[in-house]
């Protein structure tokens, strides 16, 4: 018996797979195949968000994702914070939620578009890493000294990074740091 499983569907299942491998093994990055960084964002968007979240977007996602019910809020009420470029990261961090003591899940999960495998060389340590991973991100360097200094474990965000051809993720366990550092 052959089932049949709409298109949509599929492409929400795989999308969710690449979300889960990414968070289980930080700072590798897996196929996303998007054409896009634009549609990377749109197709993350559709696996993770749903009415019952908080939504902070550029205001064409939030368009697209309006027949889902979803709450459009300012960043520091957001589940979800969704940004199309890495160079604007510097300015939000400080803004989104970190969750609390009684609720760490609380803290926020921005997705970010950023060119994968290009930019400075950084490192990473933490969970799903053997030893120290070295990988390359085009975001700003003072990125990672603010993150570091907004995240006390078990508060904080999760970081989605994507771009048209494949996403990475930096749970709030995981320690990045510039490779010269």
């Amino acid at each position: 018996m052959n089932l049949h499983v709409p298109a949509e569907e599929r492409r929400t299942q795989r999308t969710f797979r690449a979300l889960l491998e990414a968070m289980a093994y930080p700072s590798r990055v897996f196929p996303l195949k998007a054409s896009s960084p634009k549609e990377a964002l749109l197709r993350v968007a559709e696996t993770l968000v749903d009415g019952r979240v908080a939504l902070h977007a550029p205001a064409h996602l939030a368009s697209a994702l309006a027949h889902r019910g979803v709450r459009v809020v300012p960043p520091e009420e957001a589940d979800y914070v969704f940004l199309e470029d890495a160079a604007g990261l510097e300015n939000l961090l400080p803004r989104v939620r970190l969750g609390h003591p009684l609720a760490p899940e609380e803290g926020a999960t921005l997705v970010v578009a950023a060119p994968l495998g290009r930019g400075p060389l950084l490192r990473a340590r933490g969970p799903g890493i053997p030893g120290e991973a070295s990988f390359r991100l085009q975001v700003p360097l003072g990125v990672w000294p603010l993150r570091e200094s907004l995240l006390s474990f078990p508060l904080g965000f999760d970081l989605i990074l994507v771009d048209g051809r494949g996403v990475l993720a930096l749970p709030r366990t995981v320690e990045v740091r510039p490779w010269d550092t």
